[in-house]
């Protein structure tokens, strides 16, 4: 997507990156809070992470994705 003339990447994009960078505890935490704060839902992460399958993280996001589920 573009903002003000920048390349970026969406939310959820974001935090499907930070799953294969962050400990799954951090990166879940971060999940929560941008839950928290409105800027997405656990269905809407839930679907992410059953839909994408061409990045490299996401093996890990569908780990945070559990975690924040229980």
């Amino acid at each position: 997507m573009v903002i003000h003339g920048f390349r970026v990447t969406s939310l959820i994009r974001t935090l499907i990156d930070l799953s294969g960078d962050l400990p799954t505890h951090e990166a879940a935490r971060l999940a929560r809070q941008a839950i928290a704060k409105g800027l997405t839902t656990l269905p809407e992460l839930q679907a992410a992470a059953e839909r994408r399958t061409d990045v490299p993280a996401i093996h890990e996001f569908r780990e945070v994705v559990r975690t924040i589920a229980r």
